[in-house]
């Protein structure tokens, strides 16, 4: 799981979209779970667009 936050971090980070800096708190003992890494991808840049576009610029986006 973390693999998959971290690069929906660095996708939306090269977006025209993306006003706020992206932090993650990611442990490193998150349980593995069986998912469709794809529309974990879509659900999660769809997070950060959501969070930027509702938050100052100068704020940044958490992710614990």
């Amino acid at each position: 799981m973390e693999d998959v936050v971290r690069e929906a971090a660095r996708i939306f980070k090269g977006h025209k979209l993306s006003q706020n800096e992206i932090e993650l708190n990611t442990a490193q003992h998150m349980s593995k779970i069986r998912m469709d890494r794809a529309a974990m991808l879509v659900l999660l840049l769809n997070m950060f667009s959501n969070a930027s576009k509702y938050s100052r610029r100068e704020e940044k986006i958490v992710v614990n």
